[in-house]
């Protein structure tokens, strides 16, 4: 028999699936009970980052946001402050669709975007992204499928040079471009489910949120849904 000491206990982390490389810069399962404390630690390879709550209520598929104040900040890591190509991934339920409803970004106290920011559309429930300098510029781009809310949605988001794809549920749902802009840090921190200086927080659930500096394949896209979606749909 072991000594107790030798005894192997299961581990709290979460099992990998999905893509995981030195280019997931931020990866938080807001489901998981290591997550439900404030401040936590991201699950991401490599350099990992305190993220602090407000609000946000801890649940078994991820935090609830209530859209007035409530968001998770990491604050601003090198790693996180991304000029260049990148991908954003989640899993959210919007509770209505009455307000512009951020996921992640950044924005500067002028009230515009700095590196990106992933949002839901009022009324239209659609996907919109956006980037800018921080100070009077910003160039977006809207994706085509409309939400539902109270369901739950796999949302993907591809940049590479001005070349933006948008998913929903591992299916292409955008494929455009957003315009030249000299994307500039703003200077402020990178806000998960409430911007900073604008009132467009999320009111829904958010389960999960993957952050890369890279361009992820459509391929990359769905073999994370494919490991996911049993948790949500």
């Amino acid at each position: 028999m072991p000594l107790a000491s030798e005894v192997r206990r299961p581990s709290l982390l979460p099992p990998r699936k999905g893509v995981f490389d030195s280019f997931l810069v931020l990866y938080a399962p807001l489901w998981h009970p290591q997550l439900s404390v404030s401040p936590f630690t991201s699950l991401n390879p490599g350099t990992q980052h305190s993220c602090t709550v407000t609000g946000a209520t801890w649940g078994p598929t991820g935090r609830a946001f209530d859209g007035v104040d409530d968001l998770i900040n990491p604050g601003r890591p090198a790693s996180l402050l991304i000029t260049g190509d990148l991908s954003i991934l989640c899993w959210v339920k919007v509770n209505n669709l009455t307000a512009n409803q951020i996921i992640i970004g950044q924005h500067s106290a002028a009230g515009y975007t700095g590196l990106y920011a992933l949002m839901v559309r009022v009324t239209t429930g659609k996907i919109f992204f956006y980037r800018g300098n921080g100070v009077n510029a910003e160039v977006s781009v809207n994706g085509n499928v409309s939400l539902v809310a109270g369901t739950y949605y796999h949302l993907a988001l591809t940049v590479s040079g001005v070349t933006v794809r948008s998913y929903v549920d591992a299916v292409l749902d955008m494929d455009g471009n957003h315009g030249a802009v000299t994307v500039t840090d703003a200077g402020t921190d990178i806000r998960i489910g409430y911007p900073k200086y604008l009132s467009e927080g999320l009111n829904g659930t958010l389960g999960e949120v993957w952050l890369y500096n890279r361009l992820l394949s459509i391929g990359e896209i769905q073999q994370t849904y494919q490991a996911t979606k049993w948790r949500y749909i």
